[in-house]
């Protein structure tokens, strides 16, 4: 199954040029904690509330005058529609991260992934099997 079909749509983005302050209230558990940051309709870095705590917080910053292009993570790493659910949940795995844009052409934003959402399918698929194969085991009758 292709990552975007459990992706949230639409991402939550900002642009890059949003005070922190006001970048905050997008950020939902729902999407990892964790925003797109975009310019001109492309991903040019991800903010998240690791990126707020260590760079904002830790660093003294007043999130009411800091942009977040000035804390967001860049490059930002994502993958493309094309990608496998499976091999997106190993590449966020891989770089220890709950979150994970999903871009198209020119690295438009055209999905969010979060960890939960890919445990959420995944959790899903596994009930169907299981309830598939009960079914089998029940159509096979006594003494098989």
């Amino acid at each position: 199954m292709k990552a975007i079909k459990v992706a949230r749509v639409p991402a939550p983005t900002v642009p890059a040029e949003t005070m922190i302050k006001d970048a905050i209230p997008n950020m939902k558990i729902d999407s990892g904690c964790s925003l797109g940051v975009v310019e001109e309709g492309r991903l040019v870095g991800t903010l998240s509330k690791d990126d707020i705590l260590q760079r904002v917080v830790g660093g003294g910053l007043d999130p009411a005058t800091t942009p977040v292009r000035d804390v967001m993570t860049q490059p930002p790493l994502s993958v493309d529609v094309s990608t496998e659910m499976e091999d997106a949940l190993k590449l966020m795995t891989a770089n220890r991260q709950c979150f994970m844009p999903v871009t198209g052409a020119e690295g438009s934003v055209e999905g969010w992934l979060a960890v939960c959402h890919l445990l959420e399918e995944n959790v899903e698929m596994l009930s169907d099997q299981l309830d598939t194969f009960a079914a089998m085991l029940g159509a096979d009758g006594p003494g098989g």
